[in-house]
């Protein structure tokens, strides 16, 4: 929302990373995110905290837009 400040963090390894703080100028932030990168965007202003995506095609997709998978894990890589 336009006058609202915002954080936009990313997940790397362990830890959420900040990229930074911004305020809205409009109803669009512009970020540059590492690749394949989870994000977390939090409106400091408001106290909100959005879910995590990931941006595929300049669009942002949330769990729910992902649908079900099927996932394996490899233990021997923790």
């Amino acid at each position: 929302m336009p006058g609202e400040e915002y954080e936009l963090f990313y997940f790397d390894r362990d830890e959420w990373k900040s990229l930074g703080k911004k305020t809205a100028e409009g109803f669009d932030i512009t970020y540059d995110v590492p690749a394949n990168a989870v994000l977390w965007l939090r409106n400091l202003t408001k106290g909100k905290e959005e879910q995590i995506f990931i941006c595929r095609d300049g669009r942002q997709l949330f769990n729910a837009d992902l649908g079900a998978a099927r996932l394996e894990l490899n233990l021997n890589s923790f």
